[in-house]
C-alpha cells in the first residue's frame, strides 16, 4: 500500500538554507542579550525585540533571580510586564518616526523556546506597534538601557530594520545610544512572478468565423448558379468569399482537443525544463512582500493537498526564528545535475499522494546549490547549501505542479556561520 501525505515537507524546511522548525538546533554563535528587529510597512513600523530574561528583567525592574517567566504568562504577569514595558518606552528609550516619539502599542508579548537566543537560556519577546499616514522614511533610535547588555566582551545591542526586501543592520552602544535609519532610496526589487508549467496541448483551433461565411457562400451557391454568371464573375465571386473568411479567421475560434495529445513531456529535455522552472518558483514565492502573495505564488507550483503545510514550514524557517529572527535571502540557485525518468514506476516506498498515483506524472532527481545572504545578531555573512532531492511532478488542473519531494542529501557548502 503506498503512503499518503508528504514525509518530504520537513526536510523541505531546509530548503533556503535553514532548519526544520520542529528540530531545535543551536546557533553556529552565541546571539545578543537583546535585539530589535524592525519591519516598516506602507503604513505601520512594527518593532520585534526578543532577548534573555535576564536583560530584560533589569531592564524591567525585576531584580535578578528573583522570578522566571515560563509560558504560558498568567494574567497577573502579564499585567505587571506590559507596565513595565510601557514604562521602559516612556521614561528612557525613545524610537522617533519621522522625528516624532509617539508611544508604541505593545503586542505579542510571549516567553520563546528556549533555543530562541542560541544557547538555551529563558527568553522573553514583545512587539512595539506604530501606525503612520504613509511609508516612514526615518526611524531613529535612542536607546538608554545597556545593563546585562555585554555581547562578546563589549555592551551593544544590535539593530535590524526590514524594508521591501532590503536589510539594513546597526548597533547602539553607551558611546553612540543613538542610530538613524534611512529608508533605501533604490526602488523597490521587482519579485519574479511565478510561470505556471501549463501542460503543451495540441488542441485544434477551429475558426467559426471563416466557416460561417464558407457554409453561407457554398449555401448561395446554387441560387448564383441560376443566374448563369459569367466566368469572370463566379470567379470573383469565390475570391469574395476566400477573402473574406480569411478576414475573419480570427473571429470565434473554438478548440477542440486533438486525439494525439500526449499527457507527458514529449522527451526528457522538455520534462527538464519543468522542473527547473518549478524550482524557480518555488524560491520566488517565498520573495512576496505578504504573506498571501507568498501563498498565491506557491499555489502555481504545488499541488493543492500540500500547500497549507509547505507554506508554514518554509515560511517559519525562511524567518530562521531558531536563530535570533535571523533574514534569509536567496540570490542564486545554480543546478548541478538533473535526471528524469518520464515512464517511472511507483513502488510501495514511494511518497507519492495515493490520490495522485495513477494520474500523469513523471519522476526527477535534481542536485543543486542555493546562494544567499543571512542577516541576523548586527552582522550579514554568505550562506550556501547543497540539495539532492527527488521529485514527483505531477499533473494538476492542466499544469505541472510538484505532488512529492524527498530530500536525499542537504549539506551546507561554505564554512562562514
Amino acid at each position: 500500500m503506498r503512503r499518503s501525505g508528504w514525509p518530504g515537507v520537513a526536510a523541505l524546511a531546509g530548503l533556503l538554507g535553514a532548519p526544520p522548525v520542529d528540530v531545535p538546533t543551536k546557533a553556529p554563535h552565541p546571539g545578543p542579550s537583546v535585539g530589535i528587529e524592525f519591519e516598516v510597512a506602507d503604513r505601520s513600523v512594527v518593532a520585534k525585540l526578543m532577548g534573555e530574561q535576564r536583560t530584560f528583567g533589569a531592564w524591567l525592574g525585576f531584580p535578578a533571580g528573583v522570578e522566571e517567566w515560563t509560558a504560558p504568562l498568567a494574567k497577573a504577569e502579564e499585567t505587571r510586564l506590559l507596565a513595565a514595558i510601557d514604562a521602559l518606552f516612556r521614561d528612557r528609550n525613545r524610537i522617533a518616526i519621522e522625528g516624532v516619539s509617539a508611544a508604541p502599542r505593545i503586542g505579542k508579548l510571549e516567553v520563546p523556546p528556549l533555543d530562541s537566543t542560541g544557547y538555551g537560556v529563558p527568553a522573553l519577546a514583545f512587539e512595539l506597534h506604530w501606525d503612520c499616514a504613509e511609508r516612514p522614511r526615518r526611524i531613529e533610535v535612542v536607546w538608554e538601557s545597556f545593563e546585562e547588555l555585554t555581547w562578546f566582551d563589549q555592551v551593544r545591542m544590535p539593530l535590524m530594520f526590514r524594508e521591501l526586501g532590503d536589510v539594513t543592520i546597526g548597533t547602539v552602544t553607551p558611546a553612540e545610544p543613538s542610530f538613524l535609519w534611512h529608508a533605501s532610496l533604490r526602488p523597490p526589487k521587482v519579485v519574479e512572478q511565478p510561470v505556471e508549467q501549463r501542460v503543451a496541448t495540441a488542441d485544434w483551433p477551429v475558426p467559426l468565423g471563416a466557416c460561417g461565411v464558407l457554409v453561407l457562400a457554398l449555401a448561395l451557391w446554387p441560387l448564383a448558379r441560376r443566374a448563369r454568371p459569367s466566368r469572370a464573375l463566379s470567379v470573383a465571386l469565390v475570391a469574395s468569399a476566400l477573402g473574406t473568411a480569411y478576414l475573419v479567421r480570427d473571429r470565434g475560434v473554438w478548440s477542440i482537443p486533438s486525439p494525439f495529445a500526449t499527457t507527458r513531456p514529449r522527451d526528457e529535455a522538455a520534462a527538464a525544463t519543468i522542473v527547473d522552472g518549478l524550482l524557480r518558483n518555488l524560491y520566488a514565492a517565498f520573495e512576496g512582500r505578504r504573506e498571501e502573495e507568498i501563498y498565491d505564488a506557491l499555489a502555481v507550483s504545488v499541488v493543492p493537498e500540500l500547500r497549507a503545510e509547505l507554506y508554514g514550514r518554509i515560511y517559519e524557517s525562511l524567518i530562521l526564528r531558531s536563530q535570533g529572527g535571523a533574514v534569509c535571502q536567496i540570490e542564486r540557485v545554480e543546478i548541478d545535475e538533473r535526471r528524469v525518468e518520464l515512464a517511472a514506476e511507483l513502488e510501495p516506498w514511494d511518497l507519492l499522494d495515493e490520490a495522485r498515483a495513477d494520474a500523469p506524472r513523471f519522476l526527477a532527481t535534481w542536485r543543486w546549490r542555493a546562494k544567499g545572504l543571512v542577516t541576523h545578531w548586527g552582522h550579514a555573512h554568505r550562506r550556501e547549501n547543497a540539495y539532492e532531492a527527488r521529485l514527483w511532478i505531477c499533473l494538476d488542473a492542466g499544469a505541472w505542479r510538484i505532488g512529492a519531494f524527498e530530500v536525499l542529501d542537504h549539506s551546507r557548502v561554505d564554512s562562514d556561520g
